[in-house]
């Protein structure tokens, strides 16, 4: 099988997204995101948001409990969180953690001009993901209390 000479090899394409590209998608899906959504949508969607990473928090502690090794409590603990945050992103529920990485990006892509509905984007998503967590605690609380639930040991 005959060899190609060294100055006809050329390097393999780039597998990967530039920082730039990403930068742009993101910045334009941020801005459709915060324009597209009413106030109540991102009080509803964030209160969502803190019930299934709750309930995410839930699932991982009831997953480990019992479990005699650590790395395998972890691993399982792991499986439960991540079950919530996948419901987060299925739904499209919002954090205060994805407003914190859209306000730059929004404001970057809109070169400012929309700072009202940003930082109303940015600000919404904190109180009720904390409401939406006390709600996913508060019906597991309300549901061992009652009898309903049997503790897991």
């Amino acid at each position: 099988m005959a060899t190609a000479p060294d100055e006809l090899l050329e390097p393999p394409r780039a597998q990967y997204i530039e920082a730039q590209r990403v930068m742009i998608i993101m910045g334009r899906a941020a801005v459709r995101r915060i324009t597209q959504l009413a106030p109540w949508q991102v009080f509803l969607l964030a209160m969502t948001g803190g019930f299934f990473i709750g309930m995410g928090a839930l699932t991982s502690i009831l997953l480990a409990s019992g479990v005699g090794t650590r790395g395998t409590a972890r691993l399982l603990e792991g499986f439960g969180f991540s079950a919530g945050f996948f419901f987060v992103i299925l739904s499209e529920a919002v954090l205060f953690s994805e407003a914190n990485v859209m306000m730059p990006a929004s404001l970057l892509e809109d070169r400012g001009r929309m700072v009202l509905a940003t930082v109303r984007f940015w600000v919404l998503p904190l109180p009720e993901n904390l409401a939406g967590r006390g709600c996913s605690a508060s019906a597991c609380t309300r549901r061992r209390c009652m009898g309903q639930m049997t503790p897991a040991y």
